[in-house]
Formats: C-alpha cells, sequence, structure tokens
C-alpha cells in the first residue's frame, strides 16, 4: 500500500503496522505535514496525476468484513449521522487524538533517553571508543573529528657507519677531529638522527660521551627537516674537546 501526501505529493509506502500506529494519521518527512493516509491510499505506486481509490470522507461506505451478509441486514442501510460524522473526521476522536499526541510525547522522551545514554556512555569511556579503529574511521568519514596523520618513516635499523675516523686536530691543541659517513639504506626518506658519540681511552674505558642533534653536525645552511634521502651517504665532519684522557677511540649510536 501507499500513500500521496496532498501537501507535497510525495509518495510513502505503507503497511499495516504504520497505518496502526497512528490510527491512521502520519506525518510527511518532507513537508511536515499531518494528514490522513487513508484519505490517499493507493495499491500500487501511484502515477502522477493518478486519483486514490478512495472517495470523499463522506460518501464511503464502511467496508463489510466476516461473514456475508444477508439481503436486507445492516450493510445494506444509510449510514447514520454519527457514523458520517466519524468518516468525515477520518475516524479519530478526542480519544484518538490524545492518544496519538502520549505517543509521540513517549516516542521523544525515548529518543532524549538513548540520547543521554550515549552521551554519558561517550563520557565515561570516550578515549577508548576512539580507540577502536572502526569507530575512528567513522567519525572520520563524517568529519566529526580529524584525520590522525601518516606516522613518521623512522627505521635507525636502517642507518649504517659506511666508514669512520678520529684523530688530533692538525692546528687546535685539546681538539679532536671526527669524520664519520653515515648512509640511508632504507626504501624511503626518514628523519636525520640525533648522534650519541662516547670516547674511550687506550682501556676501553668511557671517556666522555654526548648526544648531537641534527643541526648540531649538518653543514651549515643544511635544512635539518628534510630527512635522509633513500640511499644517501651523509658526510660527518665534527671537532670535539678532547678530555685530555688520551682519547684512541670512539663509539656513535643514533637516536
Amino acid at each position: 500500500m501507499f500513500t500521496r501526501c496532498p501537501g507535497c505529493h510525495t509518495v510513502h509506502p505503507l503497511n499495516a503496522a504504520l497505518l496502526a500506529q497512528g490510527n491512521g494519521l502520519y506525518r510527511c518527512g518532507q513537508c511536515n505535514k499531518v494528514s490522513n493516509a487513508l484519505q490517499n491510499l493507493f495499491d500500487s505506486w501511484p502515477e502522477a496525476g493518478e486519483a486514490p481509490r478512495t472517495g470523499q470522507a463522506g460518501t464511503r461506505q464502511p467496508p463489510v468484513l466476516g461473514a456475508p451478509l444477508e439481503p436486507g441486514d445492516a450493510g445494506d442501510s444509510e449510514l447514520s449521522e454519527e457514523e458520517v460524522a466519524l468518516l468525515r473526521a477520518g475516524g479519530f476522536g478526542d480519544d484518538a487524538k490524545a492518544g496519538a499526541r502520549g505517543r509521540r510525547a513517549w516516542g521523544v522522551a525515548a529518543i532524549v533517553l538513548v540520547a543521554v545514554t550515549l552521551f554519558n556512555l561517550f563520557f565515561v569511556s570516550g578515549e577508548a571508543l576512539l580507540a577502536q579503529p572502526a569507530v575512528r574511521s567513522a567519525l572520520q568519514s563524517v568529519g566529526a573529528i580529524e584525520a590522525a596523520p601518516d606516522p613518521v618513516y623512522r627505521h635507525l635499523d636502517l642507518l649504517h657507519l659506511a666508514s669512520h675516523e678520529m684523530q688530533s686536530h692538525p692546528t687546535l691543541d685539546e681538539t679532536l677531529v671526527l669524520n664519520a659517513t653515515i648512509v640511508n639504506r632504507a626504501d624511503r626518506s626518514q628523519p636525520f638522527p640525533a648522534l650519541q658519540i662516547t670516547l674511550f681511552d687506550a682501556h676501553n674505558q668511557a671517556l666522555a660521551s654526548r648526544i648531537f642533534a641534527p643541526d648540531e653536525y649538518l653543514p651549515p645552511g643544511s635544512n635539518a627537516q628534510s630527512g635522509m634521502p633513500p640511499g644517501a651517504y651523509l658526510p660527518v665532519i665534527m671537532e670535539l674537546l678532547d678530555p685530555g684522557e688520551h682519547a684512541v677511540g670512539f663509539v656513535m649510536k643514533f637516536h
């Protein structure tokens, strides 16, 4: 069954449950008009301009249900004034209208209760819900939250020392010169690492250790945020203060 809104002419599918829910009344979701579905009822999807199978409310005869009536029974009689008035009103008395208003009030209350429950659930365990990939993806798809930035590609195990050497500075006293070449063996760029340099004496005892940020060992004018391209060789030349304890070796680690 179908009904057509008399306000905007939108066609809506119907079934017995929907008719019973509002005693035949419904509210059009397109124009918000409240109408009687029984006054514009169709068996199938109506064509443009097709008239409903129901006539004017005042001229309709009530259908005969159940056992067939014998000739001369009440089915052949004219409608009473009360019955005609009921048909003109679409079958909705004061009690039915009050019941419909009560059902709408209960429906609104149920929606508010569900909204409050969902809000409390999200307030209590919001972080746990956002940690779920499916929940985050759904919220991102509707623009409720911003998409997380792609994680930075960083694999220190693919950074290697291609060469390294340390010697005394040729002109400056108490100064050491460290020469090293770092190669990025990853298949993509990754950030410049921080370098931890530890100096050792002849007995393999640590004399001094310090971590250098990229802008402390890169050549002047370099962009420390640009990252190391894949397969790139990076020469590092650093002047270090000699701890004065006969430093003869060093170890470089990436951080």
